[in-house]
């Protein structure tokens, strides 16, 4: 990647620093094939790295049965529940420990982000529905054990950190369901000290329990401990298959630009925009424009249902003109037109009913959007030119949603209400 380019490197520095061919389409121009290649090429880098030689599914879920078995071969009735509930309690927490150790040396290595990218949560692989309701079962589970304790074996704080972090997640869990925008930023200093927080944090937890563990005890038994330790096995395995995902959603959004692009469906330019997207994350004009778009295409669709609705009441009133029109209401065909109008109103009921649920959609959806602005930080300037077309076109779609929603429910009632007074 061309470094000499303030430009390029402030588009581009948001990357992780591997090899990326990607974002040569943006600063270079490249034929179809080498576009394709390049993305071939990025697919395998990302496959490659999601492969964990013998940690298939397979092997994760046999090992789970292995360690379930030989812990209950190892659990008996005299079984110290107390030791086996501390020693897991312990291993949990200095695997977190050394887990946060290694990322934080891992991002240690990387250089600072110059520019903040964000992704919605539902692409981040670390917001997986799997690995988010794992994190929740298995933090609320730390903490029942650690209340079933006896006092003995409390540490400070330790309640206070399961808390924390099962809110952590229930936050990560509502932004999933509510599809809102995550910040992509790595080594930056506040976030550096959460990190080194949560590490100490969790060391001395470690350090707090294992002084708690029972080894001069009158009941000190080893097979207690080994129970206790094919427990956090079991768990860890857990946590492998909740993560071991082989399909990532940057692997299938790649998968997909490669075969629109390779089949001629978009332009070599869009394939390098979407694919700079999908590796290094949204620039905050482009997620604002993403949503405004997706918005706005919701607010077309409601503006069409609702002059469907209005036509077919147009329809029904100059049928019920017709009707009021005929003096003889007892014949054959003026009941047979009386049926057809009946059908034609409740099939408008039916629609303005469909036409209000989608409605109130999509005024959720965009409250979530304005929610998703908010968390957006202000630093990274946003082109207001570039921007205010969409926003003026949302808003004229809005407004004529409203104006059309005030003008149908009215015009459905008065037909019902004539229909009613010309059937009696």
């Amino acid at each position: 990647m061309n470094e000499s380019n303030p430009s390029e490197q402030a588009e581009t520095s948001a990357a992780p620093q591997r090899s990326l061919q990607i974002p040569k389409a943006l600063i270079a121009p490249l034929t179809r094939s080498e576009l394709v290649a390049a993305l071939d090429s990025e697919i395998e880098n990302i496959e490659d790295e999601n492969k964990r030689p013998g940690w298939s599914s397979w092997a994760l879920q046999g090992g789970i049965a292995t360690f379930i078995w030989l812990a209950l071969a190892d659990f008996s009735p005299k079984s110290n529940l107390q030791t086996i509930g501390i020693v897991f309690l312990f291993g949990s927490f200095f695997g977190d420990f050394l887990l946060l150790v290694c990322q934080y040396f891992n991002r240690l290595s990387h250089p600072e982000r110059k520019r903040l990218r964000y992704r919605f949560s539902s692409d981040n692989p670390d917001t997986a529905p799997a690995l988010i309701i794992f994190a929740l079962v298995r933090y609320s589970s730390l903490l029942l054990i650690y209340q079933l304790l006896s006092p003995v074996f409390y540490v400070p704080t330790l309640t206070l950190y399961c808390v924390a972090t099962i809110a952590l997640y229930a936050f990560l869990l509502i932004c999933r369901l509510m599809k809102l925008l995550l910040q992509e930023r790595l080594l930056g200093k506040s976030e550096h000290s959460v990190l080194w927080l949560i590490m100490v944090w969790s060391g001395f937890l470690s350090y707090r329990l294992f002084e708690k563990l029972p080894f001069s005890n009158a009941d000190y038994k080893v097979v207690d401990f080994r129970v206790g330790f094919l427990l956090v096995g079991v768990v860890y395995l857990f946590w492998l298959l909740a993560t071991g995902e082989k399909e990532r959603p940057i692997v299938s959004t790649l998968k997909q630009i490669r075969r629109d692009l390779a089949f001629g469906h978009i332009s070599i330019e869009q394939a390098g925009r979407d694919a700079d997207l999908a590796l290094l994350g949204l620039t905050t004009t482009a997620a604002i424009e993403h949503k405004l778009t997706e918005i706005s295409d919701k607010f077309q669709n409601v503006v069409l249902c609702y002059e469907k609705l209005i036509a077919d009441c147009q329809t029904a009133d100059l049928s019920l003109k017709h009707l009021e029109a005929n003096e003889n209401q007892q014949d054959t065909q003026w009941k047979e037109d009386a049926s057809k109008v009946a059908m034609l109103i409740d099939s408008c009921e039916n629609k303005r009913i469909t036409t209000q649920q989608l409605l109130n959609a999509v005024f959720f959806k965009a409250k979530n959007f304005n929610r998703s602005i908010q968390m957006l930080n202000t630093a990274d300037s946003v082109p207001k030119p570039e921007l205010a077309p969409k926003w003026q076109d949302m808003k004229m779609k809005m407004e004529k949603m409203l104006e059309l929603s005030k003008v149908a429910a009215p015009l459905l009632e008065d037909i019902k209400a004539r229909y009613i007074r010309l059937s009696v």
